[in-house]
This record gives structure tokens, sequence and C-alpha cells, in this order.
């Protein structure tokens, strides 16, 4: 969040303080709670252009939530799906030796500007998500303008924006149409999963925006409004009572975890990546025709097209606390460019030409002492 820099967060009434976590913030509608249980990313890097794909897995109960995901430009947004993730959960498994220990909709509305120096760029729809892009000049009115459409952002806090701000960074806000919410994606949500997204954008080197993650509230505890006092109107006694709300601190149901698991697989044509104070789990070489394998759209198209032969392929993992979550990842060259629990391609072809050599030198030498056996024998 994603972290993945994602802020996630409830679209339902004005909330308390929530759990931060490094894919966001949680904001739980009332009566209800939602922790984030780990994040996965695909980051694809080629020619100053990144492909972010992102996947959030979490627990709870709340049926809404929405998320704004910051990026360095302006970016394209498109479904993905979870088979990517899989497929290369299965490509990069390690085998341990015991012994030894729907398609994109169109987009509406464009470079739309509104007041108080929020510029709507696009808005689109994608299977249950509604789509905004935006820019901002101005951090308190980037915060107005989300609390005002229902991302519920602790305007205390907006100055955690101001980097992305002043760097021309955009934002990409997301959120569940409750229009959408049939019985099948209650159920997916109550097992805590959604599609993931794909942002395409413009960049000088590979990120994997986290920053925002840093924003915290009171209180790492969820508080939740409870309905439990009735008031009659003296001056109409006939209309419904009004409710009364009264704020108070719940215990959750379950502990909140102190830090979460986050997986990163990176593609770049020529080297292994790294990110300080994470561990490498795979590196290696992967050819074109198995990355085109790896998922397919609604349309059977490859979701990662794949111009070149082969590309290396770094998974990058660490468990984060949330006080750890202050910055945006920057991927860097590795050192050490050898294999992780991955074929050594090079050192594969190395011996293939080996072999090639020693078989054409070989036919060389049999051919010479074929054609010195005939002349001898000729001669005598």
């Amino acid at each position: 969040m994603f972290k993945k820099g994602i802020l996630l967060f409830s679209i339902f009434g004005l909330l308390l303080p929530s759990l931060v976590l490094g894919d966001g913030m949680i904001m739980p509608p009332p009566h209800k709670y939602m922790y984030e249980t780990g994040q996965k990313a695909i980051v694809w890097y080629e020619n100053g252009i990144e492909k972010l794909i992102l996947s959030t897995s979490f627990q709870g109960d709340a049926d809404d939530f929405s998320w704004i995901i910051p990026t360095p430009n302006r970016p394209k947004v498109t479904k993905s799906s979870d088979e990517l993730f899989t497929s290369l959960d299965e490509l990069t498994r390690v085998e341990l030796d015991y012994d030894n220990i729907r398609p994109m909709s169109g987009s509406f509305g464009m470079e739309k500007v509104l007041r108080n120096q929020v510029r709507i760029i696009e808005t689109k729809k994608i299977e249950y998500y509604d789509v905004t892009v935006l820019t901002s000049e101005d951090k308190d009115a980037l915060a107005r303008w989300l609390n005002k459409n229902g991302y519920q952002f602790p305007s205390k806090q907006s100055y955690i924006l101001d980097s992305y701000i002043k760097n021309r960074w955009y934002f990409t806000a997301v959120k569940i149409d409750a229009s959408k919410i049939y019985p099948g994606i209650k159920n997916q949500l109550k097992d805590g999963h959604i599609i993931p997204l794909q942002l395409s954008f413009k960049t000088n080197k590979a990120v994997y925006p986290l920053k925002i993650s840093s924003i915290v509230n009171e209180s790492p505890s969820s508080y939740y409004p409870i309905n439990n006092d009735l008031k009659i109107n003296p001056d109409n006694p006939q209309m419904p009572p009004q409710i009364l709300m009264h704020r108070v601190v719940v215990p959750p149901p379950m502990p909140i975890p102190s830090d979460i698991p986050i997986l990163i697989y990176v593609f770049t044509k020529d080297k292994k990546q790294h990110i300080p104070g994470f561990n490498t789990d795979y590196a290696g070489w992967v050819d074109k025709s198995t990355i085109s394998n790896l998922g397919y759209d609604d349309n059977g198209l490859s979701l990662l097209e794949a111009k070149n032969s082969k590309y290396y392929l770094t998974k990058l993992s660490r468990n984060m606390s949330y006080a750890e979550m202050t910055s945006d990842l920057f991927l860097r060259d590795a050192k050490d460019q050898s294999t992780v629990n991955a074929p050594d391609v090079d050192k594969a072809e190395r011996n293939q030409m080996g072999f090639y050599i020693l078989i054409v030198i070989s036919l060389f030498f049999t051919i010479i002492l074929s054609v010195s056996l005939i002349y001898y024998f000729l001669k005598h």
C-alpha cells in the first residue's frame, strides 16, 4: 500500500480515531472493525514506466472502505487479477530440504477544475470501484475535499500530504460503490480480500508509495459509536425519537497486530533489485513465455506484456511495524547480482555454450583423425 502508500478507510459517517496500518488507515463504520493482515504488490519497471499492481488482505466485519494512492505522475488505473500473485507464488516457491533444514469501463469527466485548489483529472468505474484521479496545490484543500467526498481523512495530519504535493504527485482515490454490494461481493469482503488494481505511470525510479501510511490518529484502538439513547422532540411528540450517539471505546474482538507482512515482486530488464531492510526470497531470470502465462484478463489477454526475451524477477519481503512506515520505498540495484533460490541462467547458458564448443572441437579432431587415417591407408 500500498504501502503500498495506500490509505484505507471507511466511507460512512463521522468516525473516531482508527488503526493505522502499513497499507494505510482503516476506519470501519459504527459497530464494525477491520484489521489489515498483509499486502502484496507487483512492480514492473521498464523504460521509465512503472506498473504497480496492488493487493491487500484484511480481517473484520466492515462491508465498505476506501483508499488513496499517491503516484509521481498521472496513473492509468485498470483492473488486475489475483491469478498473477498465485502464479508468482508458485514460480518463486522455495522447496525446503528438511534433511538440511470485469473490464475497465470508460472514464467520465476529464480535467474538471474544482475550487479550493483540488483538480479532478479523471473519474471512472472499475467493477465495484469508484475511482478518482486528482491533484492539489494545497494540503488543507485536499484534506477538505477528501472529507467532503466521504474519505474520512484526519485534517490535522494533512501535513503528510505536503511532500507529495510539492513534488507534484497525483492521488488516486478509490472507494466501493455501495450500489454494487450484492451478497457475493459482501462475502468476498468478509473473506478479507478485494480485486487487485493496476496503476501505470511515468517515473524516473521505481517506487512503492508508503509514506502516507505514517498518518496516525490519537489511539491505535478502534472507537465504536453506539446508539443507546432516544430523545423525544417536545415541540412535536409525533416525530420519531432522535437517536443520540455515544462514542465509547470498545475492546476489539481480536488483538491488533503489531506488524504486518509486506511482499513485493519486482520485474526489471537487467538487474536484481533491493530495498533496505527487506529480505530477498527469490532472484532470477524469467523468460517471456513464462511471464505471458502468469495471468490473463477478462478477454484472455496477458496481464503482463513482456517485450524482451527475459526479465529479472526479485521477490522482496519484510514484516513492518506501523512506526517504520514513514518513507516511500525507492528500488535500487542490489550489490550482489547473483541468483537466489532460482536457476543461474547465465551459468546454464555458459555451460551450454561450453558444451557446444566442446562438440565442435570434438568434431574437428574427429574429421582430422578420419582424414589422416584415410590418407594413411591410401598410401599403404
